[in-house]
């Protein structure tokens, strides 16, 4: 099991912020997320940057020029301003029906 999945399942496991929290439980709360990079500079060199915005790196795809992990929702907008850094969005679980679901083509 990687850090990534263990992340994923204390996430999934984890309670819920409250709606409106109180000043006392206005904790953040760190999502998982996909990062892109236009792959110009050394994956190491954005990874380090990276950390120090605030991101926690999971996995890197060196090849596709991704690398996965967790931040607190405050720290996107550092991240985005990462040399090398292309695109950010949040990681999503996908589920896909088996071929013979009546939902398949």
């Amino acid at each position: 099991m990687t850090e990534l999945d263990k992340l994923r399942i204390r996430q999934a496991t984890s309670p819920q912020r409250e709606a409106h929290p109180t000043a006392a439980s206005a904790t953040p709360r760190s999502r998982l997320w996909i990062v892109i990079t236009d792959r110009t500079r050394p994956i190491r060199d954005v990874i380090r940057e990276l950390a120090h915005a605030g991101f926690e790196v999971g996995h890197v795809l060196e090849t596709m020029g991704g690398i996965t992990g967790s931040a607190e929702d405050q720290a996107v907008e550092q991240i985005r301003k990462v040399r090398g850094v292309v695109n950010i969005w949040p990681d999503t679980c996908l589920e896909v029906d088996p071929p013979t679901s009546a939902l398949s083509c």
